[in-house]
């Protein structure tokens, strides 16, 4: 007879949501009154799908306030419902920010976080003298054009596997701050022959707390000339946090793909 772990299957969920009204995606402790978090939800409105109770494992956290393009979690049932009948199922009851894109079966040991082989976040600025009101709540308002050629040296020194220390939140825990980016692309957006924004997109094997945010203030203080290039070399080698630029707000940051293949 099979045991109740071979019964189980292994669901995986590719998710986006706007997290503009949310805590972050991190379930809050149990006895939290009002969770407004991404996983809690989801988990709550699963269970009662599915008619038992769910405990999702995402990817990795985003902040409050931090949207998703392509978030992954992966959780065990006992259910046999069908994979599109259950996305089907939540988002009928999802509220309007939140949708489940895929649900796929995976291998039983597929695990979204440990097997993640790399990540891909954008952050938006507009560089409007006046933000766009329809997307105000997707972007950083800069407000200035920025040095594109002076950003992309900038981001060359920031590519590799290198000690990360500068470009997060104080670790007070002891772990690595050592991570590797493999790419940092800057596009233009442009009307009228006139720069409207900017895109920045990192992929790399793994972010620490608040690590794209304060890149991408990096370099945007670079882009608007008030930090210059070689200081963002000074910055990687100080190991400091305020040898970095400022943090950006939350909002212009997407988790856009999380990658398990090493060939994509």
């Amino acid at each position: 007879m099979p045991s109740e772990m071979d019964r189980k299957r292994n669901i995986k969920l590719t998710i986006s949501y706007d997290g503009t009204n949310y805590s972050g995606w991190q379930r809050l402790p149990k006895a939290t009154i009002g969770d407004r978090s991404i996983q809690g939800l989801l988990e709550g409105l699963l269970s009662e799908v599915l008619l038992e109770p769910i405990k999702l494992i995402g990817s990795g956290r985003t902040d409050a306030g931090v949207h998703a393009l392509g978030q992954v979690a992966n959780f065990y049932s006992r259910s046999n419902l069908d994979e599109n009948i259950i996305r089907q199922k939540m988002n009928q009851v999802l509220p309007e920010d939140i949708k489940i894109i895929e649900v796929n079966e995976a291998p039983f040991h597929f695990h979204s976080r440990f097997d993640a082989v790399e990540k891909v976040y954008q952050y938006i600025i507009d560089t409007r003298e006046r933000e766009n009101v329809f997307i105000r709540k997707y972007s950083y308002p800069c407000g200035k054009v920025l040095d594109l050629d002076a950003m992309r040296q900038a981001a060359n020194l920031l590519i590799g596997t290198m000690d990360y220390k500068s470009f997060c939140t104080d670790r007070r825990d002891g772990k690595s701050t050592i991570r590797t980016i493999s790419e940092i692309t800057i596009e233009e957006l442009r009307q009228n022959r006139n720069q409207q924004g900017v895109i920045l997109t990192f992929r790399g094997n793994g972010f620490l707390h608040h690590m794209i945010r304060i890149l991408s203030g990096t370099l945007l203080e670079v882009g608007i000339q008030e930090r210059s290039v070689q200081s963002v070399g000074q910055a990687i080698l100080g190991k400091k946090r305020e040898y970095a630029g400022i943090t950006l707000y939350p909002q212009g940051l997407f988790l856009k793909q999380v990658i398990y293949e090493k060939n994509r």
